[in-house]
C-alpha cells in the first residue's frame, strides 16, 4: 500500500524562480524516488518467484519510457557495492546502469522476503548545474550473502543524486548517479545552492491579496483532495487482489492487480510485482492440475492390475473431476464397478474363512467364463489357503497367461514359489510384476529377500536402494538394507541404514539391537551400549539377551586376563567396554576398582565399589574392598561400617571381622575393638588355616594392646603370649609384653622383651628407648646409656625420640655422677625438643653444674623451676647452694628459708644431703644455717 505524503502545488509562481515550498517538493519526491523506487527496483529483481522474462523487463523499464522509471537514462552510473569488498569509493567501481543492475541478479541471491533495507535518509538543499537536482544521503543494507563472496555484507553510507524536472504543473524525479559518500561529501554543502524566493503571491489586478491567497488554497485542498481519491482506490485494488489471490481466484486477482498498476502514479512496484506472482501461481496450478490427473490415471491403472477395483475407482473418479467431459473414463469406472461387485462378494467368503465354498463358486464361474484372468486368480487364492499348492500354482499360471499385467496374480505367484524354497522363480515373478509397475516399493523390498536366498547380493542392493528411493519415509527398508549391510560386513552403511530408519520410527528395537551389534564390529562399545540400552526400554527378548550376554562375556574375559597379567590400564579400558555394553555388571564394575587400587587411584576405585554395589547390595567382597580403601585413608568409621557389612552379608569373611577390629582401634575405641578380636579369637579353629600365623599373631597383638590400654594389663600380657606363639620372631609384641611387665614393675621380663623386641627388629629406635627406660628403672645405669646411645645412633633426625633419648641418657650419667656427661646431654636435648623442657630435668642441669662449679650456669637452669613446679623447694635448696658457692650467704640463706618455706624440704633430707657439703663444710656447720633449719623445719 502507498501513503500520501507529496502535495502538489499551483502554477501561480515566475517560471524564472522556484519557490520554498516547489524547493520543499522536490526534497520529498527525491527522497521517495529512492527510498520506494530504487528499493524497490532492488527487492523485487530479488524476488525469488520472478522469472527471467520478468526481471529484464524491469530492468530495461528502470531507466526506459516506463510509468515505473527510476533512473534518468541508460547513461546513468552506480559506484558498484554489489561486491561485499566494495565500502567505500576508494574501492567500488563504476558501472553503467544496466551492467550494474545484471550484475546485481546474477550475483545477490534471490528470496521471497525483502532483504534490502535503506535507513537513515538526509536531503540536501535543492541544487542547479547544468539542471536542477538534490542529493539524498541514506545507509543501505544488503541482508542475504553474495553468491560467491563468503564475505557478509556491512551497512554503507551511500547517496544518490536525483535529477529534477517540470512536467505542466507537475515535478518528475530521476536517479542520475549513486555512491558511496565521501569524508569530504554532506547534505549541508552549499555548493550548487539555489537561492529560493519566499512564497509571497503577486496581487492580479483589483484582487485583494486575502482573495488571491484564499483561491490558491482552495487549489491546493481540491488538488490533495484528488490525489486522496485516487489513492484510496488504488489500495482498494491493490486489497481485492490480494484477497481473489488468497482465495486462489486468479482471474479476478490478475484484473484487481492490473487495474492498480493503471492506477500507479506513486513509483510503486508493489502491482507489478503481485501481477508477477499471480502469472507464476497460475501457470503452476495449470501444470499441477496436468500431472494430477497423469497421476491418477496411473495409479488408477496400478489398481486396477492389482484387482484392487474400488481403489482403482476412487483414482479414476478424482481423474474423472479433472477432466469430466472423458467418455473413456466415465466407461472405465463403469466397467470396474460391475467387477467390483462380483469380486466383493467372493472376497468377503474368503475373508470369512469360507474357501471351500470360495473354490466352489470360482469353479462354477469359471465353467461359464474360462478366460476371466481375476477368476483363476481368486480361486488360486482359495487353494493356497486349503494347503493344495499345485491347484493354487496352476491357477495361478492360468491367470498370468490370460493376462500378463495381473499383478495380483504375479505376487501371489512368487510368494508361492518361494513357500517352495523356489527362489529364482518368485524373483523372476516380481521382476515380471516390476516390468509392468516399477513404483511399487514393497516388491522391490521383496525380491531383493529372494535375491539373498539366491546369494544375488548386487541384485538385493540395488532393490533395497530401489525401494528406499521410491519410499524414503518408509523405515522398514533402511531396516533389511541395513541387515543386507551387516551380513555382508559392511558395518558403517549398516550403522547408517539403521540410523535413518530409527529417525522415522525411533521405537523399532531391532534397529537398535542391529546397531548395537554393528558398533560391537567396529568396536564400539560405548554406542553400542547406548542402544542396547535403548533396547532394554523398548523391550528385549530371549535370543537378544543371549547374543548381548555373549558379548559382555567376551569384553569380560578380555579385561580379566589384561587384570590378571596386571596391564591395568588396559583392564580399566576393557573392563569399562563391558560396563558400555551392560552397565550392571557389578563384577566389572569390582574388578574396575580393583585395577585402579592397583594403580592408586582411590578415587576411582572408591567410585567403582559404589557401582559394584549399587546393582549388587549384597556384593560382600565389595564392600570389604571398599573399606579397606577407606581405611587406608584414615576414614576409619566408614572402614568399620564396610567390614561390618561385609561380614554381615558372608559371615564366614573373618577377615572383615578383622578389619573392622583395626578400625575401631583406629579409632581408639578400644572397648568395640576388644570385642571384634574376641570374636576372632573364639572362631580361630573354625578360621583355621584361612588366616596365616602372621595374622594371627598381628590380631591377638592388637587386642592385647587394646586390653592394656583400657587397663586389663594381665589379659593383655596373655594375649602377648598368644601373638608370640603364633610368630615368635613378632618384635612389636614382645615390646608390647615388655611394657605391660614393666607396668606391673616386673622389670626383669620387661627388659628381656625389650632386648628381644630391639634384637629382632634393630631399625626402630624407640624400642631401644623401652629398653634404656627399664634398665634405668632397674638402676642399671650403664647398659640404660647404652640402650639410649642405640636409639639416638637410629633417630638421628629426631623423628620420634632422639631428644628424649639424650634427656634419659643425661639422667643415667647424673645417677652415675658423671656431670659433664649430663650437662652436655641434657643441654643437647632442650635444643633439639621443647618437649624435654620438663622441671626435673632443669633441677638435675642446674645440680649437675653446681657439682662442676659453674655457678653462673647452675642459677640459670635452677630459676626456670616455677613455683608451681613439684621440685620448686629441691630447686630453691640448689640455688642456695649456688650463692654459697659464690660466697653470698645472705642472699644463700634467702633461698634456703623459701625452700624450706615450700614443705617439701625435712631435716632428713637436709642430714642426707651432701651438696651443700661439697660446697661449703663451714657454711653446713654455721650457727646462722642451723638457726634457720631449727626455726622452719620441723620434722
Amino acid at each position: 500500500m502507498i501513503i500520501l505524503y507529496g502535495f502538489f502545488l499551483p502554477e501561480v509562481f515566475s517560471q524564472d524562480s522556484l519557490s520554498v515550498r516547489e524547493g520543499q517538493e522536490i526534497q520529498l519526491l527525491a527522497r521517495r524516488k529512492v527510498e520506494k523506487g530504487l528499493n524497490d527496483l532492488l527487492n523485487t529483481i530479488s524476488f525469488e518467484d520472478l522469472g527471467d522474462f520478468e526481471r529484464k523487463a524491469l530492468r530495461t523499464d528502470s531507466y526506459g519510457n516506463s510509468v515505473n522509471k527510476v533512473f534518468y537514462n541508460d547513461k546513468v552510473i552506480i559506484e558498484d557495492d554489489i561486491n561485499p569488498e566494495h565500502i567505500s569509493g576508494k574501492t567500488g567501481t563504476d558501472l553503467p546502469i544496466d551492467r550494474y543492475l545484471s550484475d546485481f541478479e546474477l550475483f545477490y541471491p534471490k528470496s521471497v522476503d525483502r532483504t534490502i533495507l535503506f535507513t537513515d535518509f538526509d536531503v540536501s538543499a535543492l541544487k542547479k548545474s547544468e539542471y536542477y537536482y538534490v542529493k539524498v544521503y541514506f545507509k543501505s543494507q544488503f541482508n542475504s550473502r553474495h553468491n560467491q563472496i563468503k564475505i557478509p555484507y556491512g551497512q554503507v553510507r551511500r547517496v544518490a543524486e536525483v535529477r529534477a524536472e517540470k512536467k505542466g504543473k507537475k515535478w518528475l524525479t530521476y536517479i542520475m548517479r549513486v555512491a558511496f559518500v565521501t569524508e569530504i561529501d554532506s547534505a549541508k554543502s552549499p555548493l550548487n545552492d539555489v537561492l529560493l524566493t519566499s512564497d509571497s503571491i503577486a496581487v492580479n489586478g483589483g484582487k485583494q491579496i486575502a482573495e488571491v491567497i484564499s483561491e490558491a488554497e482552495n487549489l491546493r485542498n481540491k488538488e490533495r483532495e484528488t490525489e486522496r481519491k485516487a489513492l484510496e482506490e488504488y489500495n482498494s485494488w491493490l486489497t481485492t487482489g490480494d484477497k481473489a489471490f488468497a482465495s486462489r481466484d486468479y482471474d479476478k486477482a490478475l484484473e484487481a492487480y492490473t487495474e492498480a498498476e493503471k492506477r500507479n502514479d506513486f513509483d510503486d512496484l508493489l502491482p507489478r510485482r503481485k501481477i508477477y506472482q499471480v502469472k507464476r501461481a497460475f501457470e503452476k496450478e495449470k501444470q499441477t492440475q496436468v500431472e494430477l490427473l497423469r497421476e491418477y490415471l496411473a495409479k488408477g491403472s496400478i489398481a486396477q492390475k492389482k484387482r484392487n477395483y474400488t481403489e482403482a475407482v476412487g483414482y479414476y473418479k478424482k481423474a474423472f473431476e479433472l477432466k469430466p467431459d472423458s467418455l473413456a473414463l466415465g466407461a472405465t469406472i463403469k466397467q470396474l464397478n460391475q467387477k467390483s461387485s462380483v469380486k466383493t462378494e467372493l472376497d468377503e467368503k474368503y475373508n470369512s474363512g469360507k474357501y471351500a465354498e470360495v473354490i466352489k463358486d470360482y469353479s462354477k464361474i469359471l465353467r461359464k467364463e474360462k478366460s476371466n484372468s481375476d477368476y483363476y486368480l481368486g480361486r488360486g487364492l482359495a487353494y493356497v489357503m486349503t494347503n493344495e499348492s499345485d491347484r493354487a500354482l496352476k491357477d495361478f499360471t492360468q491367470s498370468i497367461e490370460l493376462d500378463f499385467s495381473n499383478l495380483a496374480a504375479l505376487k501371489a505367484r512368487a510368494e508361492l514359489f518361494a513357500t517352495k524354497k523356489d527362489y529364482p522363480k518368485a524373483a523372476a515373478d516380481l521382476t515380471s510384476y516390476l516390468n509392468i509397475d516399477d513404483s511399487a516399493d514393497d516388491v522391490f523390498a521383496r525380491r531383493a529377500k529372494y535375491r539373498i536366498l539366491t546369494r544375488n547380493t548386487a541384485g538385493a542392493f540395488e532393490d533395497y536402494n530401489k525401494a528406499v528411493e521410491l519410499s524414503p519415509k518408509y523405515p522398514g527398508h533402511y531396516f533389511s538394507r541395513g541387515i543386507l549391510f551387516f551380513q555382508t560386513e559392511n558395518y558403517p552403511n549398516a550403522v547408517t541404514d539403521f540410523s535413518n530408519g530409527l529417525k522415522l520410527d525411533n521405537k523399532h528395537s531391532e534397529s537398535y539391537y542391529n546397531r548395537g551389534l554393528a558398533y560391537v564390529k567396529l568396536s564400539q562399545p560405548e554406542q553400542a551400549g547406548q542402544d542396547f540400552a535403548q533396547l532394554r526400554k523398548l523391550g528385549i527378548n530371549a535370543d537378544q539377551q543371549q547374543q548381548i550376554g555373549l558379548i559382555v562375556n567376551h569384553y569380560f574375559e578380555k579385561a580379566f586376563k589384561s587384570l590378571a597379567d596386571k596391564k591395568y590400564e588396559n583392564a580399566i579400558k576393557e573392563f569399562d567396554e563391558t560396563i558400555f555394553i551392560k552397565p550392571d555388571i557389578s563384577e566389572a564394575w569390582y574388578h574396575r576398582g580393583q585395577s585402579f587400587t592397583a594403580l592408586s587411584d582411590t578415587l576411582a576405585a572408591l567410585e567403582s565399589y559404589d557401582r559394584a554395589i549399587s546393582f549388587r547390595p549384597d556384593y560382600s567382597q565389595a564392600f570389604f574392598e571398599r573399606a579397606q580403601l577407606w581405611f587406608g585413608l584414615g576414614k576409619f568409621e566408614k572402614a568399620a561400617a564396610d567390614y561390618r557389612k561385609s561380614y554381615e552379608i558372608n559371615p564366614l569373611n573373618y577377615l572383615a571381622n578383622a578389619g573392622e577390629a583395626h578400625a575401631y582401634y583406629e579409632q581408639k575405641w578400644f572397648d568395640k575393638a576388644i570385642v571384634s578380636y574376641q570374636f576372632i579369637k573364639i572362631n580361630e579353629k573354625k578360621i583355621g588355616k584361612s588366616f596365616s600365623d602372621s595374622v594371627f599373631a598381628n590380631i591377638y597383638n592388637q587386642l592385647g594392646v587394646s586390653l592394656f590400654l583400657t587397663g586389663q594389663t594381665a589379659k593383655a600380657i596373655e594375649e602377648f603370649d598368644r601373638a608370640i606363639a603364633r610368630n615368635e620372631n613378632f618384635s612389636d609384641a614382645y615390646c608390647n609384653r615388655g611394657k605391660a611387665y614393666e607396668k606391673e614393675n616386673s622389670l626383669r621380663r620387661a627388659v628381656a622383651d625389650f632386648k628381644k623386641s630391639a634384637g629382632l627388629d634393630g631399625k626402630t629406635p624407640i624400642k631401644y628407648q623401652f629398653l634404656g627406660n627399664a634398665q634405668y628403672k632397674e638402676e642399671n645405669f650403664e647398659d640404660a646409656i647404652l640402650s639410649f646411645s642405640e636409639a639416638i645412633k637410629l633417630d638421628a633426625d629426631n623423628r620420634c625420640c632422639m631428644a628424649v633419648s639424650k634427656l634419659k641418657r643425661g639422667d643415667c650419667y647424673y645417677a652415675l655422677k658423671q656431670y659433664r656427661q649430663a650437662t652436655d646431654d641434657y643441654e643437647s636435648a632442650f635444643a633439639i625438643d621443647s618437649v624435654t623442657h620438663i622441671p626435673d630435668a632443669f633441677y638435675n642441669t642446674g645440680i649437675a653444674f653446681l657439682y662442676q662449679r659453674q655457678t653462673d650456669r647452675s642459677i640459670k637452669f635452677l630459676s626456670r623451676i616455677t613455683a608451681k613446679d613439684l621440685v620448686k623447694g629441691q630447686a630453691y635448696y640448689g640455688l642456695a647452694c649456688a650463692y654459697v658457692q659464690q660466697k653470698k650467704p645472705e642472699q644463700a640463706l634467702a633461698w634456703f628459708e623459701k625452700s624450706f618455706q615450700t614443705g617439701t624440704i625435712s631435716r632428713a633430707y637436709i642430714r642426707k644431703d651432701k651438696l651443700l657439703e661439697s660446697v661449703d663444710k663451714a657454711f653446713a656447720n654455721s650457727s646462722a644455717f642451723k638457726e634457720l633449719v631449727n626455726k622452719n623445719v620441723i620434722k
